[in-house]
Formats: structure tokens, C-alpha cells, sequence
């Protein structure tokens, strides 16, 4: 089940995207990750800690996550 991350705002286009993880892999709460903003096309990265909430399914127009690194792990 995916986690969700709700108008999250956007460093890249200053607007606010729904963002979403669907990994299942086991990364601690707080990795870094990155997205490509769906207004620029330029990649964002972002740390986010919680997700708003878990779902069936993904919204329409929610952007994907990709894991980047484990805060343990992050430079």
C-alpha cells in the first residue's frame, strides 16, 4: 500500500504536489528522496518523515518518490 504525502510544497515551481511512495523496501522514516516535478520536469529533492496517510491507491496526477538514501546514510 502506497504512503501519501499530501500538497507537499514544491521547492522547484513554488506550487504544492500530492507525492507518493509505493517502495516496500525498508527505509527508516526521514530518507531523502527525490521527485521530478510535473510543472518543470526538474528533479526535487525532498526528506519527509511521516506520510499524511496510507491508501489502496494512488490519486490521479500524485507524483512518485524515489528513494535516495537513509538519513544515516546521507552525506
Amino acid at each position: 500500500m502506497p504512503d501519501l504525502y499530501l500538497d507537499v510544497l514544491c521547492r522547484e515551481c513554488r506550487g504544492c504536489h500530492d507525492l507518493y511512495n509505493a517502495d516496500v523496501a525498508p527505509h527508516a522514516r526521514g530518507c531523502s528522496y527525490s521527485y521530478t516535478c510535473p510543472a518543470t520536469g526538474q528533479a526535487v529533492a525532498v526528506r519527509i518523515s511521516f506520510p499524511d496517510a496510507t491508501a489502496t491507491g494512488v490519486p490521479p496526477g500524485a507524483v512518485p518518490l524515489r528513494w535516495v538514501a537513509d538519513d544515516s546514510l546521507a552525506a
